[in-house]
C-alpha cells in the first residue's frame, strides 16, 4: 500500500463518488493492507513454485528469484509511506514459505 498509487487512487474514488451523490449508496469494504496476508504470501508462492516447473529439477536450485516493485519519490519514502517495508515483509515471506 502507498500513498502515491493506492492512496490517491481512493482519493479519487472519493471525490467522484461524492461528486455524483452516490458515497452512501454503495455497500463495500475496503482492504488496505494484504502485504502479508496468508492468502497473497500463499498465492505469490505458488506463481514461483509454478514458474520452477519450466527448469529441469536438477537445475532449479540455480534459478535466481527477482521480485520488483515500483518506485516512489524519496520524499514519500521520507515522509514514512510504508510500501519499501511492506514490500520487503512480502518478499521475506514468500521465501520463509518457499523454504518449507
Amino acid at each position: 500500500w502507498s500513498c502515491t498509487t493506492s492512496g490517491s487512487s481512493m482519493n479519487e474514488m472519493w471525490r467522484v463518488l461524492a461528486e455524483q451523490g452516490i458515497s452512501n449508496d454503495i455497500k463495500w469494504s475496503l482492504i488496505d493492507r494484504w502485504h502479508s496476508h496468508p492468502a497473497f504470501i500463499d498465492a505469490l508462492a505458488g506463481r514461483v513454485v509454478e514458474g520452477l516447473k519450466q527448469f529441469e529439477e536438477g537445475d532449479r536450485h540455480k534459478v535466481v528469484f527477482l521480485f520488483s516493485a515500483h518506485s516512489l519519490p524519496m520524499r514519500r519514502v521520507n515522509a514514512g509511506d510504508p510500501y519499501p517495508q511492506e514490500v520487503g515483509a512480502t518478499v521475506g515471506r514468500v521465501m520463509e514459505k518457499l523454504k518449507s
